[in-house]
């Protein structure tokens, strides 16, 4: 009956429930203001869109190494426009894959070798063999000084990896991936080390040693 705790009970009970319902549509409400207030901001403003299409994205890195090399994996699919920078103590990376697009730059923890190294893109991954410049020391005890990087970003490649202390028994890295994959050294260089057509061409006869034409 009206007056009665289960009475008063009851009417706090649909109070709640009704405030709980007007602040459902209240933030329907904003949300929805909050999206067309971002989209019209978006189309008053291009630079906002393309902002966004430049956002870049750090994709993720496996590595192992052996005493005289590292093997890299850098896991995009179906990779395009990619470029790869490697330098003696550093490592720049980028590419669009999916309208994405993704990039790094990273310092290795110690020297590696260039003009020595090579890679190539994969369907699902672009892959690398990084020669390092002291193949005597002990393996890397980790792949760049950003701790933070490497964190976030770098993770172990567990197919690849053997213990330095197996290494000898376990050989070096299978490179059956990489056959055929472009060299880091720069083009002049490459193009150094190919002999000229004319190398393997005897050309002692040409002076003198062809029969002269009869008068």
């Amino acid at each position: 009956a009206p007056g009665s705790t289960r009475w008063a009970e009851l009417r706090g009970l649909a109070a709640v429930q009704t405030l709980h319902k007007t602040c459902k549509r209240a933030s329907a409400l904003v949300q929805k203001f909050t999206r067309g207030a971002l989209c019209e901001s978006r189309e008053r403003n291009p630079s906002l869109r393309t902002m966004a299409a430049l956002a870049t994205i750090v994709p993720p890195i496996e590595w192992s190494q052996r005493k005289d090399g590292l093997y890299v994996v850098i896991k995009v699919a179906e990779a395009t426009a990619v470029t790869v920078d490697l330098q003696a103590t550093s490592l720049k990376f980028a590419c669009d894959a999916d309208e994405k697009k993704y990039a790094f730059d990273v310092t290795f923890a110690a020297e590696v070798l260039p003009d020595e190294s090579v890679w190539k893109v994969h369907g699902r991954s672009i892959q690398m063999h990084v020669v390092k410049k002291d193949q005597e020391a002990d393996h890397w005890c980790r792949l760049t000084n950003d701790k933070i990087f490497e964190k976030r970003h770098v993770a172990t490649d567990w197919s690849r990896y053997v213990d330095e202390d197996e290494e000898d028994d376990a050989g070096a890295f299978d490179m059956s991936a990489l056959q055929g994959a472009d060299s880091f050294a720069p083009a002049s260089a490459v193009a150094q080390d190919e002999p000229d057509s004319d190398d393997d061409v005897d050309l002692s006869d040409l002076d003198g040693g062809l029969d002269k034409p009869s008068e």
